[in-house]
């Protein structure tokens, strides 16, 4: 059986232990990193704990906060595969298996919670998986210098989306960047492409569709929870209906 690291990755809440200590009875588990913040007290006793430094700007949707977070955390992964979760959310074991399980039998592809097919370059990005010099080198990528806003998150309607790119988008558009050429132009000129209702929208869709499936692969559905939100579900049914969001099969 072929071992994994975890990479934890978030502020610690008080719910982030046994999600350590849960995941730890897998037994494809390697080892356990929890990568958090400097402030945050009582981390969880895992095989290696990483504190960053907080951060001046976390970046429209804590995206420069994610991508700290999780680069730092994966930078101390010692197997060839591993997953990055997050800190928040509590994964059935179950689930677990099916990932570990899902995601070898796409050794090439980066696995992700799910794909949202209205936009552009836009995974889910609750959970990365699969081989780990790509995962890192999704998260190795510069932070956006576009501090902080409120932004509106409705689709169709016109919000803020229509002025700067969405999380997810940034942060994959980043990564294929430096696999492709034309993503790279694309990232580059986001107001062009990538935003909602961008002038050259098509474009990047029509792209996102060629380079998506090359380099990822959306999870089936699974199970967890999500106190933060007081979730003890995921609301697929609705994602699916209002954000267009799809998975794979089991």
């Amino acid at each position: 059986m072929q071992k994994l690291d975890l990479v934890i990755q978030g502020p610690v809440y008080p719910y982030t232990h046994s999600i350590v200590q849960q995941y730890r009875t897998l037994e494809w588990v390697n080892r356990i990193i929890v990568s958090c913040w400097s402030d945050d007290e009582h981390v969880p006793l895992a095989d290696k704990a990483v504190k960053s430094l907080p951060l001046s700007n976390n970046g429209i949707g804590n995206r420069n906060a994610h991508i700290v977070t999780s680069h730092r955390g994966l930078q101390e992964v010692q197997t060839e595969f591993c997953a990055k979760l997050r800190s928040d959310q509590i994964i059935s074991n179950e689930s677990m298996n099916l990932m570990y399980e899902y995601s070898f039998k796409r050794p090439d592809k980066i696995c992700v919670a799910g794909f949202y097919e209205p936009f552009p370059f836009h995974p889910r990005d609750h959970i990365f998986w699969g081989p780990t010099e790509e995962v890192c080198s999704v998260f190795d990528i510069p932070l956006d210098p576009q501090e902080k806003i409120e932004m509106c998150e409705m689709w169709p309607q016109k919000g803020s989306y229509a002025s700067y790119t969405r999380a997810e988008c940034y942060i994959v558009s980043q990564y294929l960047a430096k696999k492709d050429c034309r993503a790279k132009i694309m990232a580059d000129n986001p107001k062009n492409f990538l935003v909602d209702f961008a002038p050259q929208w098509t474009e990047a869709k029509e792209l996102s569709e060629e380079l998506m499936p090359e380099y990822f692969a959306p999870f089936p559905k699974i199970d967890f929870q999500w106190p933060k939100h007081n979730l003890t579900s995921y609301n697929y049914e609705g994602c699916a209906a209002f954000y267009g969001e799809y998975w794979g099969e089991r």
